[in-house]
């Protein structure tokens, strides 16, 4: 495969951040140690402690942070040469979220580095770990409990609750019902005839089969899902006669019959092995043991802060975190929920939720006005909200090689929801690559894999994304044709896949998804050579959709199999180009238009469409769109069903598509990343261009 010459490019430009710590000048370097056993009263020059001496590593990261601000204070306001933070083995449990400043960075000769030991796997911790569990029997069942007061007042909280416990370095389930899958609404009481859609409720009414669930839900929480989003709802009432409860706030969207939901977080729930419960106002979690867990053996931790590292700049003052690497650390026990005075966006609105992508939870990695930072084989795992987010202001920053996992919403965030004015304040140009993003969604379930909002020239290569319950990429945040600041983002050589239909998931709880979601004009933005298979949607999921005024965005080259309603989508748009794609064996159709308008809407060309069903064309296909050059082929050898029940002869005729034949392209599935189009297949005589997945998703670790 021929690489893009943008592509070398940007590999070109990345050297630098991308160039391993040990081989970085050594001129003047200076190396700080952090461990377990170290004290901060120290100098943190040696590796470990000499008595001798009285002198050793430094226990915190903080101190060493502190440190290095000392020596670019000694030398005048600047490094004389790079500065490395070497962490020892261990679980550094923060007193508070480390933040750097402007003050806490390098220059491109001088970066600063914090990274593990050589064979060491530290973690930065924004939690606790439980006292010593005790077994214990309550409402008859045997348990281990451990009380959390103690931490509390340690950490001079008044209150310290939580929503995630992790036994063992595993996430653990919050007490529910049902166990696996989920309840159904059956329908909504007294709506008034205006009723809109996007007006939110705070009742329903529950199946006659679930009243035995609803008779020890008084104190519980609940989980509901419709369209595209959940909202998280506290039970405030309970009619057993008329099957109605009610919540303290509505739900974001209306609910319809037959929408999911879950109910959590009850001590009556706590009745299967590895569920617990926390006694918030006792202050003592229970906990029931997964079969071969033995008390004296297992290690519970629950999170504390929001963040576990926090880079603060302030670009409106010019002053950035910069030429920053973190390599090898891992970032782990961040949590967040719904402060207090959270309001959702729209003032007559009250939920607990998002209108969409969950968009508002912050990252437990979060930087404002970073600028040449660099996260290297580093992890996040185990945190409530998404794992990283460069926010405002945050340009040409690397993640590579990362794994963000076991998450309580999504991957990684870039940019903001808001259309910035001044350059300093926007962020561009940052670089993802050979990540693996995977088990998000578990708290807030509408949450995005890799989420870019008004930020351009991203750039999204080799990774894989997998295991979320919506949608995998989404780039924009404007709906229609109006100012956005999304152009010229690069997405290829990924694997999305296994979104909605996800190990654990009984059903695909939300619709309206796809493997990349695309909204707004952003000229320049290509997706290319990417592998997008298994998405599934409650009701609607593509692997490809372009939505709400999607403009200026190629989609070549990409293989998109086994999709619930289609390979590719466009709701409404302009002048896109989906061009020498391979959409093949969509369940509910293989490619769908909506909205007809009087510009183009798109182009379609060079593609090969295969399926084994009559489900094909769905939506408006009575002109705005240019097909030319298609190849289709049914492998069950029936007639391919055109827009309007048209054969291809008719088809052709009405001017819509030209060239486009039905025929066996001759293609070779059984191992997708690498497929074969024949020599002589009829798709190479219509100008489709055999294209290489071999690569695709996070590349091999080089020497």
């Amino acid at each position: 495969m021929n690489t893009p010459r943008s592509s070398v490019a940007s590999r070109m430009g990345l050297a630098a951040l991308l160039v391993p710590a040990q081989v970085l000048p050594t001129r003047q370097q200076t190396v700080l140690h952090v461990a377990r056993a170290g004290s901060d009263t120290w100098s943190g020059r040696l590796e470990a402690p000499n008595a001798a001496l009285s002198d050793g590593p430094v226990a915190t990261v903080a101190r060493a942070r502190d440190l290095v601000r000392a020596l670019e204070r000694d030398s005048g306001g600047a490094l004389k040469g790079p500065v490395t933070i070497l962490l020892h083995d261990g679980v550094y449990s923060l007193s508070e979220p480390l933040v750097l400043t402007s003050e806490d960075s390098g220059d491109a000769d001088h970066p600063i580095t914090y990274a593990s030991a050589a064979g060491e796997h530290p973690v930065l911790s924004a939690g606790r770990r439980l006292p010593r569990w005790r077994s214990v029997t309550l409402d008859g069942k045997k348990l281990w409990s451990a009380d959390i007061q103690e931490i509390r007042t340690s950490m001079k909280m008044d209150r310290w609750t939580f929503r995630e416990l992790y036994v063992n370095n595993q996430r653990r389930t919050r007490a529910r019902c049902p166990d696996v899958g989920y309840l159904h609404i059956e329908d909504i009481p007294d709506l008034p005839p205006d009723t809109q859609w996007t007006d939110g409720k705070n009742n329903f009414r529950f199946r006659e089969a679930d009243a035995t669930v609803w008779k020890k839900a008084a104190s519980a929480d609940l989980v509901v899902f419709t369209r595209w989003i959940d909202t998280h709802l506290t039970v405030a009432g309970i009619d057993l006669e008329k099957r109605i409860a009610t919540f303290t706030k509505r739900t974001t969207f209306l609910l319809n019959p037959g929408d999911l939901y879950f109910l959590e977080g009850s001590a009556a729930f706590l009745d299967s092995p590895g569920e617990w419960f926390l006694d918030d106002k006792a202050g003592t979690i229970y906990y029931m043991p997964l079969p071969g867990e033995t008390i004296d053996h297992s290690i519970a931790a629950a999170p504390v802060f929001t963040s576990v590292l926090e880079l603060h700049g302030e670009p409106e003052q010019g002053r950035f975190v910069q030429h920053v690497r973190f390599e090898g650390l891992t970032f782990s026990h961040a949590q967040w929920w719904f402060p207090e005075e959270y309001k959702p966006g729209r003032p007559s609105v009250d939920p607990m939720g998002f209108v969409q992508a969950a968009w508002g939870v912050p990252g437990a990695v979060h930087a404002d006005g970073a600028r040449h930072v660099a996260f290297i084989d580093c992890t996040i795992s185990h945190v409530g909200g998404y794992g990283f987010e460069l926010a405002r202001g945050c340009t040409d920053d690397v993640f590579s090689r990362c794994t963000i996992t076991d998450l309580g919403a999504g991957g990684v965030k870039i940019g903001e929801t808001v259309v910035r004015e001044s350059a300093a304040d926007r962020t561009a140009r940052n670089t993802v690559e050979d990540c693996t993003l995977t088990d998000g969604g578990h708290i807030h379930h509408q949450a995005i894999g890799l989420w870019i909002g008004q930020s351009s020239e991203n750039r999204v290569t080799h990774n894989r994304i997998t295991e979320f319950d919506y949608s995998g990429i989404s780039i924009g945040w404007t709906w229609g044709y109006g100012p956005s600041q999304a152009g010229g983002n690069i997405v290829e050589l990924n694997e999305i896949d296994h979104l909605g239909d996800r190990p654990g998931n009984t059903e695909p709880p939300l619709g309206d998804m796809g493997g990349i979601y695309t909204l707004g004009t952003q000229s320049g933005t290509v997706i290319r050579n990417n592998f997008f298979h298994d998405i599934a949607g409650r009701t609607i999921a593509w692997g490809i959709y372009f939505d709400e005024g999607s403009t200026g965005i190629v989609a070549e080259n990409n293989l998109v199999l086994r999709t619930t309603h289609g390979g590719f989508h466009q709701h409404y748009g302009k002048e896109n180009v989906v061009q020498n794609n391979i959409f093949a064996m969509g369940r509910d159709a293989q490619v769908w238009r909506t909205r007809r308008e009087e510009h183009t809407s798109f182009t379609f060309a060079r593609n090969i469409v295969v399926a084994d069903n009559d489900k094909w064309f769905n939506g408006d296909w009575s002109g705005g769109v240019v097909l030319q050059n298609n190849l289709y082929w049914r492998t069950d050898a029936k007639p391919v069903p055109f827009p309007g029940g048209k054969d291809l002869s008719a088809w052709l005729a009405t001017g819509l598509d030209t060239g486009s034949v039905v025929a066996d392209p001759k293609l070779d599935l059984a191992h997708p990343t690498h497929f074969a189009v024949a020599d002589d297949s009829p798709a190479r005589a219509l100008g489709f261009q055999p294209f290489e997945l071999a690569t695709v998703g996070p590349r091999p670790k080089g020497p």
